[in-house]
């Protein structure tokens, strides 16, 4: 093999060495939710209520009014995600357009940012609306001592999620990694 041979194959060999010897150093933090994972680390205890409701004491009832619910849910997102993806991206474009011309302009228009943000505005407002009628359906559900025993889980799930997010001397950890650097 001549010199330009090798070396072609040293500069391709050696992307795929760094690349092996980094995977291995970081070892199976992916699969369990480590830095950079997707599994159920730290961040999947402090995420939420979403799962609170299923440590209550549900009647059967409940759970397949529950799990009926879910259905509905899912059936309609599912519509609503394929139904009309060609304008909701064309939607997307625009938005991205006007946000651009808004910000390259010689002047900044003060007026039509406000008018662009309200639009965002109002969009997620929708969304939150639909997302607290779906809470609501799901605790309806729930009888009254099941609601309040509901929010003694959120309660203690929260002062939880607070200790785990403090280190030993009070201060937040993301504060003392900072520190450390």
């Amino acid at each position: 093999m001549n010199l330009s041979k090798k070396l072609m194959m040293v500069t391709l060999a050696l992307p795929l060495a760094f690349g092996t010897a980094s995977s291995f150093a970081a070892g199976d933090q992916h699969e369990r939710g480590g830095k950079g994972g997707r599994g159920h680390g730290e961040h999947q205890v402090c995420s939420g209520t979403a799962g609170l409701i299923y440590k209550l004491d549900l009647s059967d009832a409940q759970k397949e009014q529950l799990k009926e619910l879910r259905s509905v849910r899912h059936a309609q997102a599912k519509a609503n995600a394929e139904k009309d993806i060609e304008q909701k991206r064309a939607d997307r474009a625009q938005a991205h357009a006007t946000m651009q011309k808004i910000v390259m302009a010689d002047k900044f228009d003060t007026a039509a940012a406000k008018q662009f943000a309200g639009g965002m505005a109002s969009k997620r407002a929708e969304r939150n609306v639909m997302k607290m009628e779906a809470e609501h359906e799901m605790f309806s559900v729930l009888t009254a001592a099941q609601k309040e025993q509901f929010l003694e889980l959120q309660k203690t799930a929260g002062d939880d999620c607070k200790a785990k997010k403090k280190g030993k001397d009070g201060k937040r950890r993301h504060h003392e990694k900072a520190e450390q650097k």
